[in-house]
């Protein structure tokens, strides 16, 4: 598959869910007209009922569709495997007015029972939880912390846990009384991320590790630790005493079995690529695995500890393409090479900083795209990312300037090699990354020129705006970067630095509501660039945050970041080139 069929599929699969096998992979995709069910035959049915809200359930493997009829909750639910099961419940007090379905928490049993908590929007404005059972009364809980988002719910131990993710450093869990006057409240605060809940029993990372955690008490217990990063990990089983991990190490994904009984530690053996967890039931785990040059994969890990694969919809890409990871001295990166010498280079930097791209399907597929234009693709890890060990991360603190010259040297040395030389080769950066490409083509003259999407171009703004908005913020950031609230702070990301004379041609992309990379600070850059008489230009998408969310954001960001990258290949006698999509007269 090549252009926007392409593109189209990878994002739609993303966001696929693998929820059983039965005989193949059954699939779940979940739209404004409900959820679509697939499954191995390519059969697909609808799961809605006009329901207000329907989510899976992953305790009881079953969707759980619910719907308000005046004071009476109605709830469906339908097994994956098994017989339809009905109930409602009478709504008490505040759940007997209006209210509006915010959320559902899935696959949470309530008292041990089967139940629903829907955390819901009051017709006072305020958030809240909705907790019913049957046999039971429907009640509205309202949210003591509204700013954090509802994990949990147990009616029976009459708790609710909710989930801080913005804090700086890492999420941290908050244990609080569902009763709105209970005789003596007791809340607790649990550092940790949310994984997975079975028997009573709460999955959390906690810094990149696993832990295991009753809700309601303060028992925290370390559980065996495979080598490398939790990415993501859910109980095998029925019952707790396996658990499988998704750690990532040197830039790959592995999945590993861990027997938390006797310590026993088993990889399982996946096709290559990023492991994405799906689902996770009784029946076992789902999996997504992408990855450039090998496509996509579906694959279930059953709970005695075997695998299942099919293919998924992104094929691999043939013409002689390979993929391999290595280091130049200290710089990790993944290299996907076109069959045959490479026309030129992309060197690929990630946002974050402090996170890790590995061999995955990267801007819908737009990797895939270059290799079939004849043009490598590096990924760069740089210092500052995470994955390699807290050294490899540490090492660009107070640094960046210094250690992004090291790690795009290192890039430039391995695309001469490989026969490309400095002109013919591009700069693609994200967020963080964006800003950082920018950057690299201030210090590293003769480059071809910049692709930047999302970029933070004002570290020293972007700071300042965010210790604002949480002053816990500024110890993070200081950590990193010095303190940027000073009067006098510089920043190694700092428009006058990057709008650099000696620099090649860049393009900018922005979103006109980005709530991160500020649309302001990408403007201002645009401007000074300008006066300088640089060869720059901007493309503002109207309606875009951060990252596309729709298919057709995707669609146009795929187009504009091809288009730019296109135009930049085209100095060199790639291709013709084409007009940018938005000219900058008009898009400023």
């Amino acid at each position: 598959m090549n252009g926007p069929r392409e593109v189209e599929t990878v994002f739609t699969e993303g966001h696929v869910e693998l929820l059983d096998w039965v005989g193949g992979p059954v699939l779940a995709d979940q739209d404004d007209k409900g959820v679509l069910l697939t499954g191995p035959d390519g059969t697909a049915r609808r799961i809605d009922d006009g329901a207000d809200v329907t989510v899976f359930a992953g305790d009881e493997a079953a969707f759980l569709s619910v719907t308000r009829d005046g004071t009476t909750l109605r709830a469906v639910q339908r097994p994956l495997r098994g017989d339809q099961v009905a109930w409602e419940v009478p709504l008490e007090g505040a759940a007997a007015r209006g209210w509006t379905p915010l959320d559902a928490l899935p696959g949470r049993s309530v008292g041990g029972t089967r139940g629903v908590a829907l955390v819901v929007e009051t017709d006072m404005g305020a958030q809240a939880i909705l907790e019913a059972s049957p046999g039971g009364i429907g009640r509205i809980h309202p949210n003591r912390w509204p700013n954090e988002s509802p994990v949990h719910v147990d009616g029976g131990l009459n708790l609710a846990v909710t989930q801080l993710y913005d804090a700086p450093d890492r999420p941290v869990l908050h244990v609080w009384p569902l009763d709105s006057e209970p005789e003596e409240p007791v809340e607790r605060r649990v550092a940790g991320r949310w994984l997975d809940v079975r028997d009573g029993l709460a999955l959390l990372d906690r810094d990149g590790r696993p832990v295991t955690w009753r809700p309601g008490t303060d028992v925290v217990t370390d559980e065996p630790r495979p080598e490398g990063e939790l990415v993501d990990a859910r109980f095998l089983g029925p019952g707790t005493d396996t658990i499988a991990m998704v750690v990532t190490a040197e830039g790959a994904d592995r999945l590993v079995v861990v027997d938390r009984a006797g310590g026993a530690l088993r990889a399982v053996p996946l096709p290559p690529g990023r492991v994405r967890v799906c689902s996770a039931h009784s029946g076992g785990v789902g999996l997504h695995l992408t990855s450039v040059v090998n496509g996509s994969v579906w694959a279930w890990l059953a709970p005695d500890g075997t695998t299942r694969t099919a293919p998924g919809e992104v094929p691999p890409l043939g013409g002689g393409a390979g993929y391999g990871h290595r280091r130049q001295g200290a710089t990790p990166f993944h290299t996907h090479l076109p069959g045959g010498r490479p026309k030129g280079v992309v060197i690929s930097l990630h946002g974050g900083p402090e996170i890790v791209e590995r061999d995955e399907l990267r801007y819908d597929g737009l990797y895939r795209r270059l290799l079939e234009r004849g043009i490598a693709v590096l990924a760069v890890n740089y210092a500052g990312s995470s994955g390699y060990g807290p050294a490899h991360t540490r090492r660009a603190w107070r640094a960046w300037e210094e250690t992004i010259r090291e790690d795009l040297t290192a890039c430039l040395a391995f695309a001469e090699q490989k026969g490309v030389p400095r002109e013919r080769t591009i700069l693609l950066g994200a967020s963080f990354g964006g800003g950082l490409a920018l950057l690299g083509n201030a210090l590293l003259p003769g480059l071809a020129g910049v692709v930047a999407c999302s970029p933070l171009v004002d570290l020293v703004r972007h700071v300042r705006r965010m210790t604002e908005e949480d002053p816990r913020c500024r110890s993070w950031f200081a950590r990193r970067f010095g303190d940027l609230t000073a009067e006098d702070a510089r920043a190694p990301l700092d428009p006058v630095r990057l709008a650099a004379p000696e620099g090649g041609p860049v393009l900018l992309i922005q979103g006109d509501r980005d709530p991160i990379s500020s649309l302001g600070d990408v403007q201002a850059l645009a401007r000074l660039a300008a006066e300088r008489g640089l060869p720059w230009e901007l493309v503002v998408e109207r309606g875009v945050g951060h990252r596309p969310v729709t298919l057709a954001q995707a669609l146009t960001r795929h187009r504009n970041l091809m288009e730019g990258l296109e135009k930049l290949a085209g100095q060199w006698g790639h291709s013709a080139g084409t007009e940018f999509l938005v000219r900058p007269t008009e898009a400023t």
